[in-house]
């Protein structure tokens, strides 16, 4: 199993529940956005790594798994969610100032 857990922290996460509603809007847009932009970057052999991706959110994270039992040494060598970090942060603090911005 491998899994790689990105989490939101900071004064805005401990906010108001009109806060809580925009990071957990964010986080959820951001998981679909993780999930695609990693499985694009995945090797394919036979198709079972990159189906393998799945996503889960709580309140303050998103976690990517794969539970293909290759995935760890895929990702050690290709690095798919590691190269894949800077652009999904990046979309998650959009998709945070998108929500606040709705607020204005």
């Amino acid at each position: 199993m491998f899994n790689y857990t990105i989490k939101a922290s900071g004064p805005l996460f401990e906010g108001k529940v009109t806060t809580k509603k925009i990071i957990e809007a964010a986080l959820k847009e951001t998981a679909d956005f993780a999930k695609n932009t990693v499985k694009n970057v995945t090797p394919v052999k036979s198709g079972a790594l990159k189906s393998g991706w799945l996503t889960t959110v709580n309140r303050k994270s998103v976690t990517l798994s794969n539970s293909v039992i290759y995935a760890p040494y895929v990702e050690k060598k290709v690095q798919m969610v590691n190269r894949s970090l800077p652009v999904i942060n990046e979309n998650l603090q959009q998709n945070i100032a998108k929500g606040i911005n709705k607020l204005k």
